[in-house]
């Protein structure tokens, strides 16, 4: 997925992707922010890898 516009948090279900490596986030609220650090924690937590990025440019 390229882009998404106007999203205020993200699906539980995104951790389950295997190709997910990063989300990049700009010019987000806060919530989109925290959605994504807390996928990022459930896959470490459920795989014990440290494989997914997350990087937030100009949280609002």
């Amino acid at each position: 997925m390229e882009s998404f516009r106007g999203i205020l948090s993200y699906s539980p279900s995104f951790a389950d992707s295997p190709t997910l490596k990063l989300i990049e986030l700009i010019d987000c609220m806060e919530s989109v922010g925290v959605s994504a650090m807390n996928i990022k924690r459930d896959i470490e937590e459920n795989t014990g890898c440290d494989s997914l990025h997350v990087l937030v440019v100009n949280q609002k």
